[in-house]
């Protein structure tokens, strides 16, 4: 269920309001989990090419329906997250055959950025965590180090799942991912 209120006041002063209503249209897509502080999961092989230009076609989309569900609507209760840096890791190890452990050396909020290159279907997990071998993560990366299994990676164990990002792979050629609806606190 989505419910959506636009006010949009224009340059030349006009103002118009913008609610869903059985007009809107919906269809799945490659975001297949999403909570805020939980994580995303992404599957590239689901992604609908040019969905959002004028151009595409949402024939095949279905129709939106509407409910007397009442609710009140409010304004964001932050500001909007903003890059203002991008952080390179300083340290990475090969943890074991499937995992690799990258340090920030220092701890942020924020999200991270993939780059990846494999198999169609192939899976990747990312966690982010601020604490290592169990314990507060006051030193660099170093071999051995594993990631923490007894802290929760979310909000203290707030969401349903520790923080992370699930992409799945369309394959071929280089994919660039980032989580588009999420926000953590990591190292």
């Amino acid at each position: 269920m989505g419910i959506v209120q636009l006010m949009i006041e224009y340059v030349e002063g006009t103002k118009e309001t913008i609610v869903t209503d059985d007009s809107w249209k919906w269809s799945s897509g490659p975001i297949t989990y999403n909570a805020f502080y939980g994580g995303e999961d992404y599957d590239a092989r689901l992604e609908l090419k040019g969905w959002n230009t004028a151009k595409y076609s949402d024939k095949s989309w279905k129709s939106c329906q509407t409910t007397n569900f009442k609710c009140l609507l409010s304004n964001s209760f932050f500001p909007p997250i903003r890059v203002v840096d991008e952080i390179k890791p300083v340290t990475a190890i090969k943890s074991n055959d499937s995992i690799y452990l990258y340090d920030l050396g220092q701890n942020i909020g924020g999200w991270w950025k993939l780059k990846v290159k494999g198999k169609q279907g192939s899976v990747v997990e990312i966690t982010g965590a601020e604490t290592l071998n169990n314990q507060n993560f006051p030193k660099k990366l170093e071999q051995g180090d594993v990631i923490s299994t007894i802290y929760s990676h979310g909000l203290g164990g707030f969401y349903e799942r520790d923080a992370k990002s699930i992409y799945t792979l369309k394959g071929g050629a280089d994919e660039i991912y980032e989580p588009s609806f999420f926000y953590s606190g990591f190292r």
